[in-house]
Order: structure tokens, then sequence, then C-alpha cells
């Protein structure tokens, strides 16, 4: 998996909640009563941590590791608890997702974050409060927001401020917690079983329908990039990759434009300067074209 995937960096320790329930091989949460548990994950826990530092020198070789003064501490932790928040409403209805989440230079929006934070604080005091008598809503809540620490940002990797791909160990513990959730009510109600059924039923229809209307974004690259600047703000990234595919389509004065409004979000982006040199040329107008060069070269 490590191979195929980093994000399963923090596997080993998830492994313990399993451990918790629905194993129950840990009586006392006490040093003396986890360690042997710790101990048989060594292992594990010795190649997450190998591949880890791989992936962190890579990523800092490529030079797309941000550095703090770049990024503070307090805006990462402040971006965290939003994209929570994010991957928790994505996963309830997934609806407006992009293929890239711009990490907004100005920060997230305050009604965001204290959105966010009331909902997670929330979610936490109901699955402590319920702990002894729904073991596995806990154990769910921790997996989802265990396995996302890797990625939520605190050593931030790239231009985006989340990613849908990074969800999917996460969502299955909620997805645990949910399950286990609705069959504990269900017993506890069985006369409410229809409504039940009716209710998973319903719920895989709409998951099915929202589903296909994403995979179809995934036709080509353009409609791809277009939905993702429909339901995102200052994403310069997807501005270049548009431009550069409407020039490949010989579409000039489109990918000028969005090339242009990249730059206007992003002046120091050596790629949208370096295209936009590009279609600049394919126009005609050379010493614009290696005015932008010069630029993009200076940039990078």
């Amino acid at each position: 998996g490590l191979l195929s995937k980093p994000m399963l960096v923090s596997l080993p320790l998830a492994l313990l909640l399993l451990d918790a329930w629905p194993l129950q091989r840990l009586r006392v949460w006490t040093p003396r009563g986890l360690w042997p548990l710790v101990r048989e994950k060594l292992p594990l826990l010795a190649l997450a941590a190998a591949f880890a530092a791989i992936t962190l020198a890579a990523q800092s070789a490529g030079a797309a590791v941000v550095d703090w003064q770049s990024l503070p501490l307090a805006q990462r932790l402040a971006n965290a608890v939003v994209a929570y928040g994010r991957y928790l409403l994505h996963f309830v209805w997934p609806a407006r997702l992009a293929v890239l989440y711009p990490l907004i230079a100005a920060g997230v929006q305050w009604a965001q974050l204290a959105a966010s934070l009331t909902v997670l604080a929330g979610i936490t005091a109901v699955v402590l409060r319920l702990r002894r008598r729904a073991p596995y809503a806990l154990v769910g809540w921790l997996w989802f927001t265990g396995t996302l620490v890797p990625v939520i940002g605190i050593v931030q990797i790239g231009g985006h401020a989340l990613a849908d791909r990074f969800s999917y160990v996460p969502s299955a513990g909620l997805g645990v917690a949910i399950a286990w959730g609705g069959c504990a009510l269900l017993q506890r109600f069985p006369r409410f079983r229809p409504v039940g059924a009716a209710a998973a039923l319903l719920a895989v229809l709409a998951l099915t329908t929202a589903t296909r209307a994403q995979t179809r974004r995934w036709h080509s690259s353009e409609s791809l990039y277009r939905h993702a600047l429909a339901v995102t703000r200052d994403n310069y990234v997807i501005h270049t990759n548009l431009g550069i595919e409407l020039a490949q389509r010989g579409a000039l004065p489109e990918a000028l434009e969005h090339l242009d409004q990249a730059i206007s979000i992003k002046p120091d982006f050596a790629m949208a300067r370096n295209n936009r040199g590009n279609v600049l040329l394919a126009l005609g107008r050379a010493d614009e074209a290696v005015a932008e060069y010069r630029r993009a070269v200076l940039l990078d």
C-alpha cells in the first residue's frame, strides 16, 4: 500500500483503534496495556516512518513543500479545521467537487472556520458521550480525524487546501460509524426496519445520481477544468491548465484570457508566464512573448 500511496503512513496507528473495537484486545488505557499492541506494530510503524521521510525529502527536492514564512502556523491550522468540515460535507453529499481546491492566499473565511469548529466540536462531544454504549462511533470518528492528520496541511505540500483523493481511507471510519449506528438503532426500534431499508435505498439512489453527475465532469480535460473554475475561486492552476488545453485546440484568444486571469491571481506563477509566451508567439506577437519568457526564467 505504501508503494502505491504514502497516505497509508497513519494506518498502523489506526489499527490500534481496531484493537480497542471491535477486537477488544485493549483492556486498559495505560502504557502497560498499550505496549504489547504497539510493539507488534513496530515493523509497520518503521515502514511508515521511512516512507514519510522519503516522501518529504522528494517533495522538498521538488520545491513542493511550503515554507513557514509563506504560510504561518495559524493559517495552516485554520485551513485544516475548514478542510475537515469540507471533507465531512463531501462525504455526506458529493457535490461541487473539483480536481483542485486552491489554497487561498488571504486565508479561510471566518464564517467557514466558525461553522467547521462548531460541527467538529459537536461531533466530538457526542461520540465521547456515547463511547461506552456506541464505541464504534468514537472509533470511526478517531479513524476519520486521525488518518487525515498527515495530509491536513500542517506540513503543507503543494498549493491545494484539500484533496478528495486524500479522503478514501479516512472515510472508511465514517462509514463504520454510520453502518453500525444504523444497525443499533434498528435493533432497538425493530418496527422501523422497513423505514430504514427504504432510507438506505433512497441514499444509494441519490448518491448514485450524484456520482454519475460527477463522473461526467471527467469526460475531457476541458470539462473538468471548467467545472473546477465554476466551483472554486482564485484557482490560478486550473486557469493555467485550461489555457494550455485551449491553446492546444487552437482557441488562442480564450486561452490568453485564462492565462491572464491566472497571472492576475498569482503574478509569480512561472508556468502561466511561460504558456502565455507560447500563446503570444502563436498569435504572432513575438516581442511580447519574449518578455513573458524572460519573466518566467527569472521566476524559475
